[in-house]
């Protein structure tokens, strides 16, 4: 049976009634209908498989082509995102005369790198005692302890690293880059422009998550993908090639690691206020024509996650606030939806990190957007202990109705500021501010980016022609 979009005249129609698998067609409304009858002559029925098998084939290579070599030239004056050098500083944000070798939300135990016990516990239990336990105080017993273990065992529960996979030797990645199998590697979603996000080997990026990579039509190989993220920006000291975690992105070579906890507590709560080690402007192709942030596009004077990551690459021409579409004309039946469970900021009406949809521009990278203004994150300015925004000047241990437990919750007047305090950098603002569109495209086209200009990007984006 073949789903109702599926006309009968479509080469999938024709090789399932040569096959003599086509019995029902169904109309628009689920009502059976009588289908037209089947050639059965053997000539016809050949050509008609290898019509299928050919247009299958043309249609996986086509895809893999669009994102090898981009199809569509780019007027001048617009330069393709493959091809842009990465602007800013590619070293992660981080404290780095703390004593902690690893992310600044992950701790070492046992020689790999955790997510720290106090934020996957909302601090009540900020003492690691194995993988997957956390204890309250000391003496740690079965009494005073916490313990998340799920069914795959390994690396899930408490037995994660700081971004959610697997614990990793002490050091980071770049910015750019994604950990896999312990070795990092430039993100899958930034190689492909978003059309094969996950990345299942060394060489090879997938379009969904799981086994169903295992599938060649959800996958591509390649030896450009076993790649590094350092490469283009001119400084030896990021890598180019894949490379696992380095320390001296987490931890100055000159200091010395603390020998116990509560000196490595108190030197950490002594460089709380310590000037961050890069620049905090995000990284962002800057002569895109895009004045929102790179996995993000302009819709209806919004910017929305692209269509194109949110559907694997299936439908990358955003129609509404919740569908996007196939190719032109956008039909009913060539779009894809989703409205989620709450119809605003949920489905594909969403933005680039999840949240709701916002003005063009962008947040600097210790920043967090909070109903359309941005502010120093709170789990940088509460040191992970009350990582969820819930106000201008209050933050949260956690997400939800839960904060409406005063017992959850801190309120200060420190909590209303920006990310840019104290980095003696006057571009970055020190109060909160709405996103900054000189953050995502240069000053002389950020601000007063024309219609035209917007539309043209648009378009080169969604994969029409320009």
């Amino acid at each position: 049976h073949l789903p109702p979009e599926v006309g009968l005249s479509s080469p999938a129609a024709a090789m399932a009634c040569s096959t003599g698998y086509l019995r029902v067609a169904t109309s628009d409304a689920g009502v059976p209908q009588s289908a037209p009858p089947c050639s059965r002559r053997p000539a016809a029925l050949a050509a008609v498989i290898l019509a299928g098998a050919a247009a299958v084939a043309v249609t996986r290579t086509a895809r893999r082509s669009a994102v090898a070599s981009s199809e569509i030239a780019a007027p001048a004056g617009i330069v393709q995102f493959d091809a842009l050098a990465p602007r800013a500083n590619l070293k992660p944000l981080e404290y780095m005369r703390d004593g902690n070798p690893c992310d600044f939300n992950e701790e070492l135990w046992g020689g790999l790198c955790y997510k720290k016990c106090v934020l996957l516990t909302h601090y009540e239990a900020a003492i690691r005692t194995s993988p997957w336990t956390c204890c309250t105080r000391h003496p740690c017993t079965p009494m005073n302890e916490k313990g998340k273990l799920s069914m795959n065992i390994m690396c899930t529960g408490y037995d994660i690293g700081g971004d959610g996979g697997c614990p990793h030797k002490p050091g980071a990645c770049l910015l750019n880059e994604e950990l896999h199998a312990g070795v990092c590697y430039q993100k899958c979603a930034l190689l492909t422009g978003g059309v094969f996000p996950n990345r299942f080997g060394p060489a090879t990026c997938c379009d969904v998550h799981g086994l169903g990579c295992l599938n060649p039509g959800h996958s591509w190989t390649n030896k450009s993908l076993d790649v590094g993220g350092g490469g283009g920006d001119h400084d030896p000291s990021t890598l180019a090639t894949p490379h696992f975690p380095q320390l001296s992105l987490t931890e100055d070579a000159n200091s010395k690691q603390p020998r116990t906890p509560a000196k490595a507590q108190a030197q950490a709560s002594a460089q709380q206020d310590a000037p961050l080690r890069i620049a905090l402007q995000p990284l962002e192709a800057m002569d895109d024509g895009n004045i929102c942030a790179d996995n993000e596009e302009l819709y209806g004077g919004l910017c929305y996650k692209r269509c194109a990551i949110l559907t694997g690459g299936e439908a990358s021409i955003r129609t509404s606030s919740w569908t996007c579409c196939k190719e032109h004309p956008c039909l009913p039946w060539n779009q894809h939806g989703s409205v989620g469970s709450r119809l605003v900021c949920n489905g594909y009406d969403i933005d680039g990190d999840g949240s709701c949809p916002h003005k063009p521009g962008a947040c600097l990278v210790d920043e967090e957007l909070h109903m359309g203004i941005c502010y120093k994150k709170c789990s940088l300015l509460t040191r992970g202990l009350y990582p969820h925004r819930t106000a201008a000047a209050t933050c949260c241990k956690s997400a939800g109705l839960s904060c409406l437990n005063l017992g959850n919750d801190r309120t200060s007047r420190s909590f209303d500021v920006g990310g840019g305090a104290g980095d003696h950098d006057a571009s970055t603002p020190a109060k909160p501010h709405p996103p900054l569109q000189r953050l995502t495209e240069k000053a002389a086209d950020a601000e007063g980016a024309s219609a035209p200009q917007v539309e043209l990007h648009r378009r080169l984006r969604s994969g029409g022609s320009a």
